[in-house]
């Protein structure tokens, strides 16, 4: 039985890093949200949809919205975000890394940073409801992407195929992709996405938050539970290599993707 929907959007395919993430929740948690946040969306003035690109550079939804009045609004989207997830599932692979130790050196088919995070996804989720002793089956759902639609479902079965056959129930066998307008959790992790590459941005490229939209105006997606993986050095150079120890194993369990990026300044990874 389906208790629990994973939402996830990915954020970039350039420098600094390729972001997949999103949020996992119950799923009569996500039907009260989703009421909740069309609820948010018809505030005047009246949004169509959330997606975060618009509301940093104030154009299309967000057009003509004074920053002060956008940072209240987005506020509230952020707060609903907050008290909705029951936790955030983030996968993020440096560009550098990825181009530098595993492009042309794997099958093609698994040569791309969206199979990598999309990996990790997958097995952080899984683990997660091994952790609660769960028996429920997690969907995976996508944004509608098409050409995105041509390649997931292949490297998701792919992953599913690999885990132990008494697990594989917990996870769908198969990815559902859907319009971002009707399955309202998609913005939510639009939203998500583009703050964690942005941080990124931040610390790697040294690229500062503007001060009309500062770090702080994010902090309410801080405090939501982060199951978080990166691709390290050691984590794409083992997997080039087709080492089963291919894993996350020597990166501690961290709270949020600000200890994840302190983690790897201090391991002289960024």
């Amino acid at each position: 039985m389906t208790t629990f929907q994973a939402f996830v959007d990915d954020s970039g395919t350039g420098k600094p890093v390729f972001v997949l993430s999103g949020y996992v929740s119950r799923l009569d948690w996500w039907e009260d949200f989703s009421d909740h946040w069309q609820g948010l969306l018809d505030e005047p003035p009246s949004l169509k949809y959330f997606k975060m690109r618009e509301a940093a550079t104030r154009s299309e939804q967000f057009g003509g919205m004074k920053a002060t009045a956008r940072n209240e609004r987005i506020k509230k989207f952020f707060s609903l975000i907050r008290m909705a997830a029951h936790a955030s599932v983030v996968s993020v692979v440096p560009i550098d890394l990825y181009k530098a130790h595993i492009k042309g050196k794997v099958h093609r088919e698994f040569d791309d940073p969206y199979f990598l995070a999309l990996f990790d996804i997958v097995m952080k989720i899984l683990w997660n409801q091994i952790a609660l002793k769960s028996e429920d089956t997690v969907d995976f759902i996508f944004d509608n992407n098409p050409r995105l639609a041509a390649k997931v479902p292949r490297w998701y079965q792919l992953t599913h195929k690999m885990l132990p056959p008494e697990l594989r129930h917990l996870i769908a066998p198969s990815p559902k992709f859907e319009d971002d307008l009707q399955f309202l959790p998609l913005q939510a992790a639009d939203a998500q996405s583009w703050y964690i590459r942005r941080l990124f941005a931040e610390r790697m490229s040294k690229e500062p938050f503007r001060p009309d939209l500062p770090k702080e105006q994010f902090q309410d997606l801080d405090h939501v539970r982060t199951l978080g993986s990166i691709w390290t050095r050691k984590r794409c150079e083992q997997f080039a290599s087709q080492k089963e120890e291919a894993d996350d194993g020597e990166i501690p369990e961290l709270k949020n993707v600000h200890e994840m990026l302190d983690y790897l300044e201090k391991a002289g990874e960024l």
